[in-house]
């Protein structure tokens, strides 16, 4: 990490000479030496942070090449301090989303079996189409899951979380029609919850 920040550092201190096209080509230079060492962690963990600074670079970019020097400058001259920002936030991140996996490993299965096994003797009040539209959220619950899973440990971790915590609402829903409680105890890691 410390040589990140040195890097970063450096990228920040970079002075611009030679004139305005220089400037805007040492600009670009920066903001590149900034966002490589993050880039592709970043990508996994917080592409919406990390979109607007790698478009102010292509936008640059495209600015260089149209001879508007000034505006290829100005878009990235913030690039490398919020390239700082941003390695805080992506290893904030990467602790919530692990923390948010470690819970709902525990508590997906356990719900899904939960559901199944109240669709097994569901209460008289559902109706058959009813009825058929839960089991296919479960069935349907129980692949996607896998699939989660996948994708968290192949690295694309925020893809993953959010199909996690989109199929964590269907999931409750499905139990709340069959009677179950969703609270914070039903999604709880039961093992690391504090007592």
């Amino acid at each position: 990490m410390n040589a990140r920040i040195a890097g970063l550092t450096l990228a920040v201190t970079l002075v611009a000479c030679g004139g305005p096209r220089r400037a805007a080509e040492q600009a670009i230079a920066a903001a590149d030496s900034a966002l490589a060492p993050i880039a592709d962690e970043a990508a996994r963990v917080a592409p919406e942070q990390l979109q607007p600074l790698t478009a102010a670079v292509a936008d640059a970019r495209g600015a260089l090449a149209n001879g508007d020097f000034e505006a290829a400058a100005a878009g990235v001259k913030d690039v490398p301090a919020q390239v700082l920002a941003l390695a805080g936030s992506v290893e904030q991140l990467k602790k919530d989303y692990a923390a948010d996996f470690a819970t709902l490993s525990e508590a997906m299965p356990r719900n899904l079996e939960a559901v199944k096994q109240k669709l097994a003797k569901p209460p008289r009040s559902l109706s058959q189409g009813r009825l058929t539209e839960l089991r296919a959220t479960l069935d349907g619950a129980v692949t996607e899951w896998q699939a989660v899973v996948q994708e968290y440990q192949s690295g694309a971790v925020a893809s993953a979380m959010g199909k996690a915590f989109g199929l964590k609402a269907r999931v409750s829903e499905a139990m709340v029609a069959l009677g179950l409680s969703s609270d914070g105890k039903a999604w709880g890691n039961l093992i690391t919850q504090p007592k």
